[in-house]
């Protein structure tokens, strides 16, 4: 595609994307824009060849370089040689005080091929208008602030998130440069109920940090290499229900309990190539849904760590090496409801035996001879 034609396009659709957004939000949104590309967005293993692409877009340098940036060289990142994305999203995601950020999600599938562009129909293909994200409980005709999803990558976000701190219910941390001071430097942030930390290195003091936010319910931490991981002293997170640490290594083991430090969870995910988990803090006695990928653990180790949990519904061994003696005996624990078992050790015999002695059972993989309309 002509680079001239591409950026026409791109212009088209950030001016639709814009007006649209005017129509949600309670800010005046600035006519000046800049902004966030997002490139390699899309799951592109089983990619026809047909496609050109580029691996080292996704880097965090790249993400970085491409933050906060003009028309040209937005237009600029995604043109290559003729080549265009097989599809791109465009929304508003926030303000500044004299700018407008839009956000362009772009696909990682490159072609010089007009055919094969998504949204044809939209007048400025491969460009999708969507957005802006809606906050939780909105009711239609409503308006709401574009700042109730935010991202943090530095110090020099600190100034906005301080200013719109009361609206803020989502935020993604990409910078571990306050986990010194336990996140303080954020400031408080009452309505905040979703935090995800993609530079964790709280260590210790992980608890005392979240605790500062008494609506958070959902916390997901990804730990900076060979960070261990500890939930610290007495400190409480009243409304958290769900904890993912990606990434551990080490788990520093303390005398206090997830029943303690965090009453209501109800889901946990722990990701990591931590080798013994049993000496991990101790599971509260119910949740709804369990998640683990542990490659490194023994049967042995986890076996051990789950035995205080008392009732579960759903979970997850996906990528942890257990066999069929150990399927056989957590089956057997819980009355689940569902059960993920993709590249563990299990048989398909395990798998057909168990689906015949629990035909309520959800499981993956799934059973020989299954049949999704029964």
């Amino acid at each position: 595609m002509d680079l001239t034609e591409f950026g026409a396009r791109f212009r088209l659709a950030t001016e639709r994307a814009h007006e649209f957004a005017k129509q949600y939000v309670v800010e005046s949104l600035p006519q000046r824009r800049v902004f966030r590309v997002r490139l390699n967005q899309s799951y592109d293993e089983t990619a026809s060849a047909v496609f050109e692409r580029h691996p080292e877009d996704s880097t965090e340098a790249r993400a970085r370089q491409l933050l906060r940036c003009d028309e040209a060289t937005a237009v600029a990142a995604m043109w290559r040689d003729r080549k265009v994305p097989q599809w791109a999203d465009i929304s508003v995601v926030g303000e500044e005080r004299d700018a407008t950020v839009l956000q362009v999600v772009v696909c990682g599938r490159f072609t010089n091929d007009e055919a094969l562009l998504y949204h044809q129909r939209e007048g400025y293909p491969p460009f999708h208008v969507v957005g802006p994200s809606l906050p939780p409980r909105w009711e239609r005709g409503t308006r709401f602030s574009i700042h109730h999803r935010e991202e943090c990558w530095g110090p020099e976000d600190l100034p906005r998130l301080i200013e719109h701190r009361d609206a803020i219910w989502s935020l993604e941390l990409y910078t571990d440069e306050f986990d010194r001071e336990e996140l303080r430097p954020l400031g408080q942030l009452p309505s905040l109920e979703i935090l995800e930390h993609r530079k964790c290195s709280l260590n210790e003091s992980a608890f005392k940090a979240l605790g500062r936010y008494s609506r958070l319910r959902a916390a997901r931490l990804w730990l900076e290499d060979g960070s261990p991981f500890s939930i610290g002293g007495d400190d409480v997170c009243p409304s958290l229900g769900s904890l993912t640490i990606y990434g551990i290594h080490r788990w520093r083991s303390t005398s206090s309990t997830f029943q303690q430090v965090a009453p209501g969870l109800v889901t946990i995910v722990i990701d990591g190539p931590i080798q013994d988990i049993s000496g991990a803090t101790a599971l509260p006695a119910r949740l709804d849904s369990a998640h683990f990928s542990l490659p490194a653990v023994s049967e042995e180790s986890l076996l051990g760590y789950l035995r205080g949990v008392r009732e579960l519904k759903s979970l997850s061994l996906r990528d942890t090496p257990v066999g069929d003696d150990f399927v056989e005996a957590i089956v057997a624990w819980w009355q689940l409801e569902y059960v993920d078992l993709v590249r563990t050790k299990i048989s398909q015999a395990k798998i057909d035996e168990l689906a015949q002695r629990y035909p309520a059972l959800k499981m993956h993989p799934r059973p020989t001879g299954w049949n999704p309309k029964r």
